[in-house]
């Protein structure tokens, strides 16, 4: 047995030996070519009459091959947090079970929260609250068609302002084809938002003062069709009173100027 590893093989021994309990455990062994191999054993203490042990059952099996994948697999991970710690973006990751197990310095920074409070669905507490349903609705859906997705929602900052973020989650896959959950990044788009507004609001107020324009032109074009039927009316109905005056105007004259007037 290893030596890094005796004193734990014994501790489990000590405890299995005096009641005759079940045991489990993995160590390595050195051949005596010097390789070193993971076991796992596990068995019975069996007890005679007398109480004290007297024969044990059990098997051992070779998992050296396992041990070294877990330890890639794990030498991996801290690479990965490293490499995700040290990005200027927000990244979290999730399982199978779409629960998050993961969040980068950047998000708790970001948030002020503890990984604790945002695993699993902890996270949600940050998000506004008029914007929960529809982001939940769009990770549900995209996780279970295993499809990427893109969302933007307001999330809680460290000082309490809520800030609006760009959200894109991808689909992880093992080298094998199996789901393993999602990965994401999030930034900070709130300055691009409220750029966004003030361009929507001078929309807006252009369109606001060309309609008053329109109107304007609308209002003299209007003025200048009334005024030229009541200047003909003005100039009509002053000469039938300058003809009336002098003793001039006929009848069939004043019909012809009444006519006028009436046609203008």
């Amino acid at each position: 047995i290893h030596s890094e590893d005796r004193e734990a093989v014994r501790a489990v021994a000590a405890k299995a030996l005096p009641v005759g309990a079940d045991y489990e455990t993995e160590y390595r062994v050195v051949l005596p070519d010097g390789a070193i191999r993971w076991l796992h054993s596990r068995g019975r203490v069996e007890l005679g009459a007398d109480g004290k042990p007297c024969r044990v059952h059990g098997v051992s099996s070779d998992v050296t091959e396992r041990k070294l994948s877990e330890k890639a697999l794990l030498e991996s991970e801290m690479r990965f947090r490293t490499v995700a710690d040290a990005a200027p973006v927000m990244i979290w990751m999730s399982g199978t079970d779409k629960l998050c197990n993961f969040f980068n310095k950047g998000w708790l920074d970001f948030t002020g929260r503890t990984m604790e409070q945002e695993l699993g669905n902890g996270w949600a507490a940050g998000v506004h609250t008029d914007d929960l349903e529809h982001c939940l609705e769009i990770y549900g859906s995209s996780f279970d068609a295993r499809q990427p997705f893109t969302m933007e929602y307001r999330l809680r900052r460290n000082d309490g302002e809520h800030r609006w973020v760009l959200d894109i989650g991808t689909p992880r896959f093992s080298d094998d084809g199996a789901f393993l959950g999602y990965i994401g990044s999030c930034i900070d788009i709130a300055e691009r938002k409220q750029a966004e507004l003030d361009h929507e609001r001078q929309n807006m107020e252009l369109a606001r003062v060309g309609r008053v324009a329109l109107m304007g032109e609308l209002a003299a074009s209007l003025a200048h069709e009334v005024n030229n039927p009541v200047g003909a009316i003005v100039t009509n109905a002053s000469a039938a009173q300058r003809l009336i005056a002098a003793g001039k105007l006929e009848p069939e004259e004043l019909k012809d100027l009444l006519a006028d007037i009436v046609a203008d």
